[in-house]
């Protein structure tokens, strides 16, 4: 006899249906869209629930800039570059879209190297461990992502440009 498998394709919940949600428990809910494009989303849920519900930018910073412009109340950083978030954020809430920019840059860059998920833990491991704060960048198996020493080159010149840019330095 032969299983057979479904694969359930994932959907976002509808815009209507989240403001919905929004208007039930006003206080209790707040979204971090993941839905692309990310941009229109944000603008539509903030729309749709009258500008008052808190929005996230879930996306490393990746869409920050863009995020903050339509809406957003605030970022959920990675661990790995929390130190870059204030000055990114505090840049844009003070109409300072230069240096938002200039921070956004090396930021946008260092993150497209992450094309997935294991490509993004590699990546996190590795500026963890140039911080000081894990000791390798060992990662268990399954592994579906080895870092090459191009793409490792290209996080680190970009890590440094975040460091000079915010100055921060960590040895």
């Amino acid at each position: 006899m032969k299983k057979s498998i479904s694969v359930m394709a994932l959907a976002a919940l509808p815009i209507q249906s989240q403001a919905d949600l929004f208007a039930r428990a006003p206080d209790r809910i707040m979204f971090k869209p993941e839905a692309q494009p990310l941009g229109p989303t944000v603008s539509s849920l903030a729309e749709a629930t009258g500008r008052r519900s808190r929005i996230f930018e879930g996306s490393g910073g990746l869409a920050l800039v863009e995020s903050y412009i339509r809406g957003v109340s605030g970022i959920m950083p990675g661990g790995e570059l929390p130190w870059v978030m204030p000055d990114l954020w505090n840049s844009l809430t003070t109409g300072d879209m230069d240096r938002a920019r200039a921070i956004h840059a090396p930021l946008a860059s260092l993150i497209s190297v992450a094309h997935n998920l294991d490509a993004f833990i590699a990546i996190e491991k590795l500026l963890l461990c140039e911080q000081g704060i894990f000791k390798n960048t060992l990662i268990r198996d399954p592994v579906g992502y080895q870092m090459d020493d191009t793409s490792r080159d290209q996080v680190l010149h970009f890590f440094r440009q975040l460091e000079a840019i915010c100055g921060k330095e960590i040895t």
